[in-house]
Parts: C-alpha cells; structure tokens; sequence
C-alpha cells in the first residue's frame, strides 16, 4: 500500500569541541582556490563531503546479517559551522536544539561522531493531509518500534 513503508535512519549526532584546524571552515569553500586546488590537483575543501572525513562499520553481537547494522560517521564541523545561517534549516534544528551550540563558546569549531543505524526495520507511513498540495504531510515516522532497532 502507497505511503506504508516508510523507513528512515535515525542520525543522532554528538558534538566535541575541537581546535579550529581541526573543523571544517566554511568559508574556504568560497575561496576562488578552492575550484582550481580541486580540479588542477585534487585537493582542498572541496574534497570533503560536507565535512565528512571518514566512515567505520560495526557489525554487533545481536545481528544476524552478514553485513554491518550500524555505520560511524566522523564530521570535522558542528551543526554551527557556519554560525546558525543554513546547516541548522537544512537538517531541522529549531531553536531549542540549536540553543546548546549557540550557548557554547567557540562552538563553531568542532567535531562530530554519529552512530547511524544502517538497515532499520521499523517502519511509519506518509499520507496526504489534504488535497492541497501547500499541506504538510502526515508523516508517522515509528522510530525504535522494532525491538531490533533499540
């Protein structure tokens, strides 16, 4: 059935302070050296996926599958990068959750691990509030209802 499959990664995050050199700076990826650095030798800002510099795989104890359940990803940046202006829309962090960073000194310098959850089983929907298509959907995500996934 339309719209009762939905499964997500759940993606949480925890933040470290970091010295500067160590996070990723957003600004550099502005720079007119930033495109010739990239396409002349391969190198600079523009070679890190939004700040991802490196990913692991664990396969736990309490998984049967022959593949990796959960996926570590290594972020040289805080949702604070680029001082609140886009990073925090683009993932959804309203006010209150964006409040720590904004709390933190220096809190733009950083760094970030998050454990993902590769292949989650359980599952929500989306449905359609209305007609109209301006109407948010009715999105039921049922994160963690699968006692696999907890």
């Amino acid at each position: 059935e339309v719209g009762k499959n939905l499964q997500d990664h759940i993606f949480p995050h925890v933040p470290y302070k970091a010295p500067k050199a160590m996070s990723h700076d957003t600004l550099k990826l502005v720079q007119p050296n930033a495109l010739t650095d990239y396409l002349m030798q391969g190198t600079g800002p523009l070679t890190s996926i939004g700040g991802v510099v490196g990913t692991g795989f664990i396969h736990t104890a309490v998984n049967n599958d022959t593949r990796p359940d959960i996926q570590l990803i290594f972020a040289s940046l805080t949702w604070a990068v680029d001082y609140g202006t886009n990073l925090r829309k683009i993932c959804g962090l309203g006010d209150e959750a964006f409040g720590w960073y904004a709390e933190q000194p220096d809190s733009e310098f950083g760094v970030m691990i998050a454990p993902v959850l590769s292949r989650p089983k359980s599952k929500g929907s989306i449905k359609l509030r209305s007609s109209d298509p301006m109407d948010h959907p009715i999105i039921e995500a049922n994160y963690l209802q699968d006692k696999f996934d907890v």
